[in-house]
């Protein structure tokens, strides 16, 4: 079977105002992998196409998220390393 090169994957989620599901329609075998075990898992996700290449799945877009990155300030960055460093050396 001819694979997809890299450049050529994509993954698209589809939201419209006036549906209350969103479409996911993807190339990438990694999350085609994912949203398999998903629609496994559950009834939430569900294939509702598919080809050689892709996969489309339909979900409730409450499911879709988009997060802000989260920001840390170098002190806190620093407590974490330090808490880190102290949890590595318990597991030696």
């Amino acid at each position: 079977m001819y694979e997809l090169k890299t450049e050529e994957r994509e993954t698209i989620v589809s939201l419209c105002d006036g549906d209350k599901n969103a479409l996911i329609y993807t190339c990438s075998p990694k999350l085609i992998k994912e949203l398999d075990e998903m629609c496994r898992l559950s009834t939430i996700y569900v294939v509702v196409g598919q080809d050689k290449y892709s996969k489309t799945y339909k979900c409730p877009k409450r499911y879709i998220r988009f997060v802000k990155p989260r920001q840390v300030s170098s002190q806190n960055r620093a407590k974490m390393a330090i808490r880190a460093e102290e949890n590595l050396n318990k597991s030696k």
